[in-house]
């Protein structure tokens, strides 16, 4: 009985303060892997239909987890106002559409200009300080860049040091 009222409290300030960003779609009233996949392929086949270029970056936390710093996740928790429930702030600033589930995150945009793919750019490079931040790892081996449209530059990316490969097929969720 406990437990349904904390929950309900807890759920209840997260829905009225938006504590969580659009782009979760995992353990979110309304939101699960088929809202995720729906929303995100919908807005990336858009702009192909249009004719634009997509690359979409499918990166994959390592452990993500059991390599939360607790610390971290408390000092979170605090500044929500809430100590029983997490939110993420891996959004925070992102130029991209970006979709996360669980520890599946992903980041697309139109890439069809080298102005385009500039800002796709920048998306990573804040995840990746955001990575660091936090104490967290990504799987860099496994983070892979999928090109989509006809015109597409196939531009190579980044994540920290590391160039992330390309890929012409990717599993999602």
């Amino acid at each position: 009985m406990m437990e349904q009222l904390i929950l309900g409290v807890t759920s209840k300030h997260v829905e009225e303060n938006k504590v969580i960003g659009s782009g979760q779609h995992g353990f979110t009233r309304g939101k699960s892997c088929l809202t995720n996949l729906i929303a995100f392929c919908d807005d990336m086949t858009g702009w192909v239909d249009e004719g634009r270029a997509v690359d979409v970056a499918y990166l994959d936390f390592s452990k993500a987890f059991d390599t939360v710093s607790h610390n971290i996740l408390i000092g979170k928790l605090r500044k929500c106002g809430l100590d029983e429930w997490t939110v993420s702030d891996l959004d925070e600033g992102t130029e991209c559409t970006l979709s996360k589930f669980a520890d599946d995150t992903k980041l697309g945009g139109v890439a069809d200009t080298p102005e385009g793919s500039a800002v796709i750019q920048r998306d990573p490079d804040k995840l990746d300080s955001w990575v660091e931040r936090n104490q967290m790892k990504l799987s860099k081996g496994k983070c892979r860049v999928l090109h989509l449209g006809r015109n597409n530059l196939r531009h190579q990316y980044r994540l920290g040091v590391d160039l992330l490969g390309s890929s012409s097929v990717e599993k999602d969720l």
